[in-house]
């Protein structure tokens, strides 16, 4: 008999796995793993490591995740160190549009050709959040533009960038993040913005609603479900992503470890699950030092067992995600050279 899978994407300790680390995994049996700085060291060294992470998912297609978006949040700088941040080439797009869009999907390309190359198979990007002038600095310059038709039009370029890559893509954070005015890492946000408001930051979800995963936001949003976040509202994830939007892909929770929930990590996994999540990140990282693990969660990580094992539902549509390419790596050289050209084009006319 095939032992249930919990639908957990789990953080790990450390670069390599230790018998302790090996025996949670197995007993837990999760879904699928992300690494941050933490586990990252050199490139054999990651390679290795998901390639381990690979032998032990439970799913044919192992989810081996990364936040890899450029500028700030960028966990590997080996091949690429210097992507920009998404709002320059926002901002790059009001200027020229058909170059900014080429610039980002063939900056998304490599950067999803690398991290196949490492082994991963999800990138947790494009950001979809609409900026606006009272939102919080978490969010900041990885958002594209404050105009939601930017937006979207950008987040479609960078999701047919990362899967000609060989990456799959996630949007993020539903039902948008660029209203709140706190960092739900450390506390949650509210978000009163009427509905008419709120629907123009919703388009750049449901304009790419075929990207095969979502992460959801920890935020209340008052007018859509005034009783709880987006992450544990059944409103917002059932009424508003499934049936509004026609979402089909995979939904999956933010980290449940972020101060913005309450209760045990387990109490925080029901509730999402109970929602409609079809997964949940527990990264294990602390809150207030990213870089490090917190102990306190990794403790708790057996008792994660006691969550519902991955629906059929959500097991269809993982299923359902598009075939990965295989790398071509003899098509690299001409990405970059025609990536530096467009590069140097922006550089020209930021200055002009």
């Amino acid at each position: 008999m095939l032992k249930p899978i919990c639908p957990i994407i789990l953080g790990l300790p450390g670069p390599v796995l230790d018998e302790e680390t090996r025996a949670v995994i197995k007993e837990l049996n999760p879904a699928g793993f992300i690494l941050f700085g933490r586990n990252i060291e050199t490139v054999e060294q990651v390679a290795n490591l998901t390639d381990e992470l690979a032998g032990l998912s439970p799913l044919e297609r192992p989810l081996i995740a990364i936040d890899q978006e450029g500028g700030r949040v960028q966990r590997i700088r080996w091949k690429y160190p210097q992507v920009p941040d998404m709002r320059q080439f926002g901002m790059w797009y009001q200027k020229n549009s058909a170059l900014a869009l080429e610039a980002l999907r063939t900056q998304l390309y490599l950067m999803g050709h690398e991290l196949a190359d490492l082994g991963f198979t999800l990138n947790f990007a494009p950001v979809c959040d609409v900026a606006t002038p009272s939102m919080h600095d978490v969010i900041g310059k990885r958002a594209f533009s404050a105009d939601p038709g930017i937006v979207g039009t950008m987040a479609s370029a960078a999701i047919s960038g990362l899967l000609a890559g060989g990456v799959w893509p996630c949007l993020k954070h539903a039902p948008g993040h660029g209203r709140a005015e706190a960092d739900s890492h450390t506390a949650l946000p509210m978000v009163n913005a009427p509905l008419d408001a709120l629907k123009k930051d919703f388009s750049p979800f449901i304009v790419n609603k075929a990207c095969p995963f979502l992460m959801t936001a920890h935020i209340t949003f008052t007018e859509l479900d005034a009783e709880a976040c987006a992450t544990d509202s059944k409103k917002i994830i059932q009424d508003l992503m499934r049936d509004q939007w026609e979402y089909t892909g995979v939904i999956i929770s933010d980290d449940l470890g972020m101060e913005a929930l309450e209760g045990s990590i387990v109490e925080r996994g029901q509730r999402a699950l109970a929602a409609g999540c079809d997964l949940a990140i527990v990264s294990c990282s602390d809150m207030h030092n990213p870089a490090q693990m917190d102990a306190a969660v990794w403790a708790e990580i057996p008792s994660l067992a006691a969550l519902p094992s991955l629906t059929h539902e959500a097991e269809k549509a993982l299923n359902n995600a598009p075939a990965l390419p295989k790398a071509q790596p003899n098509m690299l050289p001409e990405a970059e050279a025609r990536l530096t050209e467009l590069l140097a084009q922006f550089n020209a006319d930021v200055a002009a």
